[in-house]
């Protein structure tokens, strides 16, 4: 009932009574977050063991797409609600799980009690509210109860709670609420004329303060890649890829990879860093587990790319160079989604223009690698007198020493 009592405090700030308090606090806990263009709000009742969450946007009055908050550090288990508003302007908040990072489903929830605020689930022009109560999840201390965010800009066709969602376009992760902190019955975060103190401020600018230490950690770390695997590696390639009917490509190509990979490197422990000065858990999402892999796949490269220049220079075989070349091609490709991969979770909210770039960018390179085939038959040429006049200078040495006997 006090949950009830305290979610009737939003209703009332929603029709404008923004100092509306709840009378009875004792035992209640609360605490918010504000992310780009929304604040969530969480009040707890130790007696009853259920929470009570209210979503703000600032906008409203038509459909805006779905917006998610899912109690876990990704996806796969998430409790999570799920809100829109529907075509005649009513809203609808649906309890969702799944075991990946697919669509949730209504038949995939584990955890059964749940309910919905309807009083204080409304929405208006310039903002919208949803409210509802779930139970806490028991794997994290109370005071720091990790929670996830998605949303998604294309409205789900029906007001039906299992109805079929479109995929989210950004998504956030690592969202501390600390449920020991004492609720003093101010409308929750993002309500006009709300007291309540957040975590951070609703805007619709992104996480963009380069005054914050994460904000600056992780753009540091996504420039740092874009030149690692965006210019210098794959000017590396076209040095390999052109040098050889030429000049002597093997000391610049090395040069430009090295300095690739430092840049590389530096960026992947500064994402490490990040993550870890922001709570959550590493290696979590898609982004972070095919960063890991190609990170690990770049080294194996090197490797590959230093064994088989020696071995071509010792005995004039290029079998490596067969796997080295084709590999370097993959993990470039690869490179280009898992930028994109970044981009959709970023918190700076970048524009979905920036992954064209990229994908531009990437098209670019490849014409140019593959119109560089048109020297191939020149270089095969090159390679058999290079292992020709090597094999003679190996029979002319070896003629030498039989004389001297």
């Amino acid at each position: 009932m006090r949950l009830l009592a305290a979610s009737t405090a939003l209703f009332a700030a929603f029709v404008g009574l923004a100092n509306a308090q709840v009378s009875d606090t004792s035992g209640l806990t609360a605490d918010s977050h504000c992310g780009e263009g929304y604040c969530v709000t969480g009040i707890y009742d130790s007696k009853s063991k259920m929470a009570n969450y209210t979503l703000v946007v600032p906008q409203g009055g038509a459909p805006l797409g779905w917006y998610a908050i899912g109690q876990g550090t990704q996806m796969a288990g998430a409790n999570m609600a799920i809100n829109w508003v529907n075509s005649d302007m009513t809203v609808t908040t649906s309890h969702r799980s799944t075991g990946g990072e697919y669509q949730p489903l209504v038949s995939a929830v584990t955890v059964q009690a749940f309910s919905t605020n309807s009083d204080a689930s409304r929405t208006k022009t310039g903002q919208t509210t949803w409210s509802w109560n779930m139970p806490l999840p028991t794997q994290y201390p109370q005071n720091a109860v990790q929670h996830i965010f998605a949303v998604a800009s294309v409205s789900p066709s029906s007001s039906a709670v299992n109805t079929n969602l479109v995929k989210h376009y950004r998504n956030e992760q690592g969202i501390v609420l600390d449920f020991t902190k004492p609720y003093t019955g101010a409308s929750p975060a993002g309500v006009a004329g709300s007291t309540q103190s957040t975590s951070t401020t609703m805007s619709m600018t992104g996480q963009r303060d380069l005054g914050n230490n994460t904000t600056r950690i992780f753009l540091v770390h996504m420039i740092f890649m874009i030149l690692g695997w965006q210019l210098l590696f794959p000017i590396g390639i076209l040095l390999a890829r052109y040098g050889r009917t030429f000049f002597t490509w093997f000391p610049y190509h090395r040069a430009v990879m090295w300095a690739g990979f430092l840049l590389v490197f530096i960026a992947f422990f500064l994402a490490i860093s990040g993550v870890a000065t922001e709570g959550g858990p590493h290696f979590s999402n898609t982004h972070e587990k095919l960063g890991l892999a190609l990170f690990i796949l770049v080294i194996v490269q090197i490797v590959f790319g230093a064994a088989s220049h020696e071995l071509k220079k010792r005995k004039g075989l290029r079998y490596i160079g067969f796997v080295h070349i084709p590999f370097g091609l993959i993990l470039y490709g690869l490179s280009v989604w898992q930028i994109h991969e970044g981009f959709s979770v970023w918190q700076w909210n970048p524009p979905a223009y920036a992954s064209y770039i990229i994908y531009a960018w990437a098209g670019l390179m490849g014409l140019l690698y593959f119109v560089g085939f048109i020297f191939l038959r020149k270089e095969l040429k090159q390679y058999k007198e290079e292992k020709v006049a090597k094999d003679q200078i190996s029979s002319d040495d070896g003629q030498k020493a039989a004389g001297s006997v």
